[in-house]
């Protein structure tokens, strides 16, 4: 057998219309080699030509998997901007892909990623972070944190030998005060709480709080006071104002002298 003959190979990606021409080397008996490398997961078509007709067979189908094991600077996540701002008590989730070196999305699972959070106001670590396997390259990643504040957060990929920091990681997170006011929670303060003299304005503040402890920041409770003097039959008007900042002031003005009980309901609960 000798060489000379004018074989053509070609490989077709099925995502797209991208063609690799391989270049062949005649060794003059018989043979032709050639090399290539391909990058991209995907399936594709060999075709092997000579004198432009596909020989028997061809084209041949070729199927490239992923590079077997996770680059974290490939890797990507969906957690937004808007999802690093939540409420206390709120789960938030999102999802991992893990990429190949060259950044192909893996399809198996069985690596080990992790999540940290760290309070920026404590300087300690939060442990609430939960990532779970989907056993499909992607992992589902979650946390709940109860305390409002700025936080820190990494996802790490685990080499076998280090934790390395994803693409785009350490990031900040943000947490703010549940929506939802606690009336057991909320606290008073002032003056007017405990004494008041007679004709003279009197005042007290209200402090609302969620149900985790965290200091409301903004306002639009319904808040009711009613200043009662049960044996003289009375009953004080109560002006409660909206601050706007999670603070109620509560002016009142006493007209009779005596033991009076305060009543407070937030959002209709005492």
């Amino acid at each position: 057998a000798s060489g000379g003959e004018n074989f053509k190979v070609y490989i077709a990606c099925a995502d797209n219309e991208d063609e690799l021409f391989v270049q062949l080397n005649d060794t003059n008996d018989g043979k032709y080699d050639g090399n290539f490398v391909l990058t991209k997961s995907s399936s594709y078509k060999v075709n092997i030509q000579l004198e432009d007709q596909h020989i028997k067979d061809s084209p041949f189908k070729l199927k490239i998997k992923d590079a077997g094991s996770s680059d974290p600077s490939q890797c990507k996540t969906t957690l937004s901007e808007e999802l690093k701002k939540s409420k206390a008590g709120e789960k938030v989730t999102f999802t991992l892909q893990a990429n190949d070196k060259f950044g192909n999305n893996r399809t198996e699972g069985g690596e080990k990623f992790i999540g940290r959070v760290v309070s920026k106001k404590k300087m300690e670590e939060i442990e609430c972070v939960e990532v779970k396997d989907n056993s499909n390259g992607t992992y589902e990643v979650s946390y709940t944190l109860r305390e409002e504040g700025p936080y820190a957060m990494q996802v790490l990929y685990f080499d076998n030998t280090n934790y390395i920091d994803l693409e785009g990681f350490p990031t900040d997170i943000h947490i703010t005060p549940a929506d939802e006011t606690d009336p057991l929670k909320t606290t008073l303060e002032g003056d007017g709480l405990k004494k008041a003299i007679s004709h003279q304005p009197a005042q007290f503040m209200i402090h609302t709080l969620d149900k985790f402890g965290n200091k409301k920041t903004k306002g639009g409770d319904s808040i009711e006071v009613n200043i009662i003097n049960s044996k003289k039959n009375i009953s004080l008007a109560a002006e409660v104002t909206d601050l706007n900042d999670g603070t109620y002031e509560v002016n009142y003005l006493p007209t009779s002298v005596g033991q009076y009980e305060i009543e407070i309901k937030i959002n209709n609960v005492n």
